[in-house]
């Protein structure tokens, strides 16, 4: 009697059992097949976000008036560079209309002929059925449209060079009418993001919320979700496997232990299944939103990143004015040199949770953005009757900003203020797309910074020809620093009362084959902020030891950098250089100003004492030119001190000039230092500080900057009388 019952028990429970597995496969099933097709569209948006993009640049009067007729090639490598960086590709290629490589880059760097050779073969087909000629086989790529004067757009998957890569392709031509453009075809574009990178396949990972995606093998791993990517003709092009979520799985393991307990919790399984089963797709669903709102923030901060600007920006352009404002923190670089990069990435956050207190506390409409690094974009409603030259609304939100972001910051033990400078464009007065702004408010960024730090510039065109310059300018010192084209001078240093040669000063000096001479006061300050200092520094350092190979040149005095000091390793590399000429460090003097001494005199002191203890000599240079000169002669143990040019200019002429010369003279005896005048240009200036009992003297009337050849030649004819000029001092020197 009861074994019918307890069959029939069995048997609900065996098709429970049943019904749950197959449950348990098909949610598996569907979840791969909704993260494969999840997948694939990301790619496919991604290509067309490209695509978008470029638009700008293909069609645009600028771009065909460069890249017709006569291409201009700086410009093309500057623009093609910038463009590769805002979409965010690997490569890029520039094709004449005879069909022939004008241009291709890799990065910012210049790709050889060689490498990007065999990738226009293989492109062959497409830029000839782009341009529409008949006799040329035309793949099936997505054409996504047109653009103004015929331009055409396509987007292809394909092998390049034996990689998987994305390609779009435009024609560049006028977005009006521009005269003397010579007849079709049009110079063509082609972006190219490799599919296969880590860090596209990272990206994609974390953009989707599918784990460990990467290359497939031919034969994929049991438990992977796999997804290929077929190109125009279906052959596959590239296999992507993911570590696939198994909603199933999860399901069978927590429900088996209740369908054992007994069939009659069976009809309470079934019921408890389907909840479970409608609550892990509401979870998947609720993955895929965060991994929406990931993709748009910043990490750091969590203010919205690049991305979102670049999705929010053109709606807000187009619904109203706005105010757009670049801001660039001062001299954020000092900070992640001296305290790491850790601190900076604390500071950042701590000054961006700063900022968006502000702007919920202020009145004003505004979007705060990080675009990278200490880059941040405020983007701000404008009143629509304000005209682009209107700066004072602008300049007192901008001082409101900056009285939030100079208060200290707690970090290491210590206080840290920042400052900051920007750029301010306003729309649409000053361009109606985001990469126009975006380049003009860099532009005013830029100048903002020239002009002082901690202050914010309306943008004018003319900025937009400095930022031009100055692009051409870091670019041009980048190619000076890698083809040796920096030299070193020297001028030598005299004892002011016997006329003996005691040294010189080493000083760097840039002759560009296409710029000309160009002024340290100019190149200086710009190798400081591009971070390149310390690279030109260490070469005028190496030069200096080579040239004190020679044993009639007593000492050479190199100027030492406030990035130079601070950076790790300093010494053991300036010990090294040394060492490798067999140079003892006695024979070299560093020379310091008081900017090197003002932030972190802790540390400072630190690394000068540790200079000083391995056997350097160290000067204090352009003594009396700050507010601190005296506290730092307490503070810091020198060997000499040079004053100042602008107190030797009026000296033999004004009484009070003589009485400040003499002052410092005494002091720096009274220390123990050697004093050194610099700017000697005139007999009555040499006498004088004869009288005052200087001890050394250097300027254009001892001896100007020379080459290492003439300061060898002096040193040998010194050596040779010895160790005293054979002319009177106070003469030109012998060159």
């Amino acid at each position: 009697m009861l074994l019918r019952p307890l069959l029939a028990l069995v048997a609900a429970g065996l098709l429970g059992l049943g019904a749950l597995t197959m449950a348990g496969w098909q949610a598996d099933a569907l979840a791969r097949e909704e993260e494969g097709r999840r997948l694939a569209q990301a790619i496919q948006l991604q290509g067309q976000e490209t695509l978008r993009l470029l638009e700008p640049f293909a069609v645009s009067d600028e771009a065909a008036a460069n890249l017709h007729a006569e291409p201009d090639p700086r410009w093309a490598q500057r623009e093609l560079a910038r463009h590769m960086g805002l979409l965010q590709q690997d490569v890029a290629l520039l094709v004449r209309p005879d069909g022939f490589l004008e241009l291709a880059l890799a990065g910012r760097e210049v790709l050889p002929p060689a490498q990007a050779a065999p990738m226009l073969a293989q492109l062959a087909p497409a830029i000839a059925a782009l341009r529409g000629q008949r006799n040329a086989h035309r793949p099936q790529a997505t054409t996504l449209g047109t653009t103004q004067g015929q331009g055409l757009r396509l987007l292809l998957t394909t092998r390049l060079s034996g990689r998987p890569a994305q390609v779009a392709l435009a024609t560049i031509i006028p977005a009006t009418q521009i005269g003397n453009l010579p007849p079709p075809p049009p110079p063509i574009v082609v972006m190219l993001r490799w599919l296969d990178s880590p860090a596209f396949l990272r990206g994609l990972s974390s953009a989707q919320m599918l784990a460990g995606l990467r290359v497939a093998p031919v034969l994929a791993e049991e438990g992977l979700a796999t997804l290929t990517l077929p190109d125009a003709t279906g052959a596959p092009v590239l296999r992507l496997a993911w570590d696939a979520q198994r909603p199933g799985g999860a399901l069978r393991q927590d429900v088996l232990p209740f369908v054992w307990v007994g069939v009659v919790l069976v009809g309470f399984t079934a019921f408890w299944s389907a909840w479970r089963l409608r609550r892990t797709v509401r979870a998947l669903a609720a993955r895929e939103r965060e991994a929406a709102i990931a993709a748009h923030t910043d990490a750091l901060t969590g203010l919205p990143n690049r991305r979102a600007l670049l999705a929010e920006a053109p709606a807000l352009l187009a619904a109203q004015p706005m105010l757009l404002m670049v801001l660039d923190f001062d001299r954020f670089k000092r900070v992640n040199m001296g305290l790491g990069h850790a601190a900076g990435d604390r500071l950042l956050a701590a000054t961006a949770q700063r900022l968006g207190e502000w702007l919920r506390d202020t009145q004003e409409q505004a979007r705060l953005f990080r675009l990278e690094g200490d880059q941040f974009v405020l983007l701000v409603s404008a009143p629509a009757e304000m005209p682009a030259q209107a700066r004072g609304p602008a300049l007192r939100l901008f001082a409101r900003l900056r009285r939030a972001v100079r208060q200290a910051v707690l970090l290491e033990g210590g206080e840290i203020r920042l400052d900051v400078s920007a750029g301010m464009v306003l729309s649409p007065a000053h361009g109606t797309t985001l990469d126009a702004l975006l380049r003009h408010a860099d532009a005013a960024t830029h100048a903002a910074k020239r002009e002082g730090r901690g202050r914010a510039l309306m943008f004018e065109p003319r900025l937009d020809r400095q930022h031009e310059h100055r692009l051409a300018m870091e670019a041009a010192l980048l190619r000076a620093l890698r083809e040796g084209l920096l030299h070193v001078h020297y001028q030598p240093q005299f004892d002011a009362r016997t006329g003996t040669l005691r040294g010189a000063e080493a000083l760097v000096r840039w002759d560009d084959p296409r710029l000309g001479a160009i002024s340290p006061a100019e190149f200086i300050p710009l190798a400081e902020e591009m971070g390149v200092i310390s690279d030109v520094a260490l070469l005028v350092l190496r030069q200096a030891v080579a040239l004190l190979r020679d044993p009639a040149i007593p000492r050479l005095s190199v100027n030492l950098s406030v990035m130079q000091l601070r950076r790790d390793g300093f010494l053991d590399q300036a010990l090294s250089v040394l060492a490798e000429a067999g140079v003892p460090p006695a024979r070299i003097e560093f020379e310091v100003t008081e900017g090197v001494l003002v932030d972190d005199t802790v540390a400072v002191k630190h690394r000068l004492d540790g200079l000083r203890a391995a056997g350097f000599a160290l000067a204090l240079d352009d003594f009396g030119t700050g507010f601190s000169a005296l506290a730092y002669l307490r503070l810091f143990r020198f060997d000499r001190l040079k004053i100042d040019r602008s107190f030797i200019r009026d000296l033999g002429q004004e009484a009070e000039a003589a009485a400040v010369v003499s002052s410092v003279i005494n002091l720096g005896h009274g220390l123990g230092l050697e004093v050194v005048a610099e700017g000697v240009e005139a007999p009555a200036q040499l006498a004088e500080l004869r009288r005052l009992g200087c001890d050394l003297v250097q300027g254009y009337l001892t001896g100007p900057p020379m080459p290492p050849g003439a300061l060898k030649l002096l040193a040998a004819r010194a050596r040779e009388a010895g160790m005293r000029q054979d002319h009177a001092l106070g003469d030109p020197a012998p060159l």
